[in-house]
């Protein structure tokens, strides 16, 4: 947990940018890419990865966001 309760410092936005959109968004983005590129030879249009990216980053940071703050919570008796 000591774990969690240094990251949390970032805040919320934060974290959901840098952990859920920039590394997962762009990580997914480049995985759709790659697939596309091996299973069909070339690239979709641009904004195709980045829809997916974004909504994926989002809905994964905000996961992620919660429940850590979910264990953190119950780990530290702490109440919202």
């Amino acid at each position: 947990m000591n774990e969690w309760s240094e990251t949390r410092k970032l805040g919320m936005w934060k974290y959901i940018l840098f952990y859920g959109i920039i590394l997962g968004g762009m990580g997914i983005a480049l995985v759709e890419a790659g697939i596309d590129l091996y299973f069909h030879g070339g690239l979709n249009h641009f904004t195709d990865y980045t829809t997916t990216g974004l909504i994926f980053g989002t809905t994964y940071g905000t996961g992620t966001w919660f429940h850590g703050e979910y264990k953190f919570r119950k780990v530290t008796k702490k109440t919202p």
